[in-house]
């Protein structure tokens, strides 16, 4: 089931505003990273479907979003420094009406953040797409693309190649996966998908849909190390989803975290684990979810053939595998409190693999 294109038109419910709460969260993480780095000359944010920048009640939607989030960001850059970057805010709302609306949405936009520059325009995605490839290019550019379409459609092979080949940029696309799982056998539907062998579809369901592109999205058409996440979101009975793109450890890390705050990869309980707070279990395991006690265990498993892995390779692991890398460094201490890891200390984070400090390669007690 398509998304419906006159939402803008209502209260934004429960559901879009998970999905914009994970855009604001992301660029509040985001921002500061490029606004102190020197090499940066040039920061670019694109929302190719804009909307008219609120809801039917003036609740704000991803235009006014950005704009906020820069407005902080700058802020409190310039407590102690001086700006020394062009921060371009890119527009596109293809429907005249809607596109009306934003332009009295820029207004609002460029009396918060008077430095930024404003770029609108009302064409589709594809043209406007090709058109900002140059720009998006550029050196010494920091991206961050937003493509909140309707339905599946719009993010075809050669564009989800395109945005996983472009440097320094951080992409987040919205997709009907409801769709993909109710017609998985249908060819004008799967053409707009990565390929999905029989096993996916098999074991697809209205749940799972979106974990399973995910995979095939990074088995088939991602590049060899590049960084994807995903969240799904449940609207009604359909599930529609996010999914993340990075070429750098440091920015699936930051989604990562936003994403595990809200639940980990999905706004209901998508393994049916059945946890509440409020009522903890009387066996703590209970109130684990079982993502995290799978992949502890299969991890458990993989260090016990005794693999030569260093502190950053499981850093990477846990990231590669959608996970925290505190769920990765839980399973080694269980190792470690068993007397299977001899390591003392095993810094299992991001900080420790972007520093300079040499990697620790495991150690492990000697077959009996």
């Amino acid at each position: 089931m398509a998304h419906n294109k006159n939402f803008h038109d209502k209260e934004f419910d429960k559901g879009t505003n998970r999905k914009l709460d994970l855009y604001r969260l992301y660029l509040r993480a985001w921002l500061p990273t490029f606004l102190n780095t020197q090499w940066t000359k040039s920061i670019q944010i694109f929302d190719f479907f804009a909307g008219p920048g609120t809801d039917a009640n003036g609740n704000v939607a991803s235009p006014l979003i950005a704009a906020q989030e820069l407005k902080i960001a700058i802020d409190k850059h310039c407590e102690t420094k001086t700006l020394d970057k062009k921060i371009t805010l890119y527009l596109n709302e293809i429907d005249t009406k809607k596109y009306q609306s934003l332009q009295e949405t820029v207004k609002q936009i460029k009396a918060l953040v008077p430095v930024v520059n404003i770029v609108t325009t009302n064409t589709d995605f594809a043209s406007q797409f090709q058109l900002y490839l140059p720009c998006m290019r550029a050196g010494e550019t920091a991206n961050f693309i937003f493509i909140d379409q309707f339905g599946l459609k719009e993010v075809t092979e050669d564009i989800f190649k395109t945005l996983t080949s472009l440097s320094h940029t951080d992409f987040m696309f919205y997709l009907a996966a409801a769709t993909a799982n109710r017609f998985k056998d249908l060819a004008d539907i799967v053409k707009y998908l990565p390929p999905l062998t029989e096993e996916d579809k098999q074991s697809m369901t209205g749940d799972n849909v979106l974990r399973i592109l995910a995979e095939s999205y990074n088995r088939n058409w991602a590049p060899s190390g590049y960084f994807l996440g995903r969240y799904s979101i449940k609207k009604g009975s359909n599930v529609y989803g996010l999914i993340f793109g990075s070429r750098h450890p440091a920015g699936i890390d930051k989604f990562l975290k936003e994403a595990w705050n809200m639940g980990g990869d999905a706004n209901f309980d998508i393994d049916h684990d059945h946890i509440d707070d409020s009522q903890p279990s009387l066996f703590p395991e209970n109130d684990i979810p079982s993502r995290i006690r799978e992949f502890q265990s299969w991890l458990i498993e993989r260090l016990k053939e005794r693999p030569r892995i260093t502190d950053r390779g499981l850093y990477l692991v846990a990231v590669r595998n959608g996970m925290l890398a505190s769920h990765a460094k839980e399973a080694v201490n269980k190792l470690r409190k068993e007397g299977f890891i001899l390591n003392k200390k095993i810094n299992v984070s991001y900080s420790n693999w972007a520093g300079k400090q040499p990697s620790v390669a495991l150690e492990y007690a000697e077959e009996e």
